[in-house]
């Protein structure tokens, strides 16, 4: 008996954007359990899709194995469409959104290859370009809050803060900013949208996270080095397994301890809190301020100290 196709989903953005041709055949979910193929590659995909969107459809699926065309293709948009000056910062956003979503379904349903790499890779890269272009993670939040998915906005948000902490340190390069967007764009690539509720429902009380989220850290590094994989730095890894430590009783899994977190997971955490604080107050204005007088009284040792003085550098 035939083994039945496994299917990735679309965004229908990158269809209605998209100029070019599209390699492989587009379907349709019907129900659960069956999908018809509406478009044969190379077909008016763009005209097809519109028609069924108009009347109602939102997802359009692809068989696994094409998808990795389909990756390539998006790597393709998102290195020429960014740079071209004709291109807006609200167009560079969509198409850094729509090249995350296509990453997460990638990693999710097809696996490490090549292409997700070479996708991860330029998305991290251009995210940091986009973010590099705002002074405050509020400039974003303006912006691009309800347009973009949270999980997404989350990493801009985080790592805006990140990289203005690095500047202030002389040994920052641009990889080490390469590689804390890389870490930010992959530490939650696994978890789905309900993970993301169990872990603000648990916040408080981290032991009672469903086992795949207490241990995703781990999980995404192995999944990341699987069968030999070093396509990512040990820096990065790093950044991903310590994401969700804390220096009180509310971090997860609980490997690494204050007096021997690195110094650049602590900036992360650091920021994680500084920008869960913030978004809690609406970016009003004195919320830095109250952020940083509270996280004062937490991180007080070792390299979360010295992150912390980084974060009120910046201010």
């Amino acid at each position: 008996m035939a083994q039945k196709p496994e299917y990735c989903r679309v965004p229908v953005e990158t269809i209605q954007r998209h100029s070019g041709d599209f390699p492989f055949d587009v379907y349709l979910r019907l129900s659960d359990e069956k999908l018809v193929r509406v478009v044969h590659g190379h077909d008016d995909v763009k005209a097809t899709v519109a028609h069924y969107v108009a009347k109602g459809i939102k997802e359009i699926y692809a068989v696994k194995e094409d998808y990795a065309k389909f990756v390539e293709l998006v790597n393709r948009e998102l290195t020429a469409k960014f740079f071209d000056v004709q291109t807006s910062s609200q167009e560079k956003m969509e198409i850094l959104q729509n090249s995350y979503n296509v990453l997460k379904e990638s990693f999710m349903k097809v696996g490490l290859s090549q292409a997700s790499i070479n996708l991860a890779r330029d998305l991290a890269k251009n995210s940091g370009e986009l973010i590099s272009k705002q002074a405050i993670a509020k400039d974003i939040f303006a912006q691009f809050k309800g347009k973009c998915s949270s999980e997404y906005v989350r990493s801009l948000f985080v790592g805006t803060v990140v990289l203005n902490m690095l500047d202030h340190l002389d040994w920052q390069t641009d990889s080490v900013r390469q590689h804390v967007m890389e870490s930010l764009l992959l530490r939650d690539i696994l978890l789905s949208p309900e993970h993301f509720v169990n872990i603000r429902d648990c916040r408080e009380t981290p032991k009672k996270l469903l086992s795949e989220v207490y241990n995703h850290p781990k999980a995404t590094v192995e999944f990341l080095t699987k069968d030999g994989c070093r396509a990512f730095s040990a820096d990065v890894l790093i950044m991903i397994e310590h994401h969700h430590e804390r220096p009180d009783d509310r971090g997860f899994p609980g490997q690494v301890t204050e007096s021997n977190i690195p110094i650049i997971p602590a900036m992360i955490i650091v920021a994680d809190e500084f920008i869960d604080r913030v978004i809690a107050l609406s970016f009003e204005s004195n919320s830095r301020v109250l952020a940083l007088n509270e996280l004062a009284g937490i991180f007080k040792r070792g390299n979360y100290r010295k992150a912390f003085s980084a974060l009120n550098m910046d201010s």
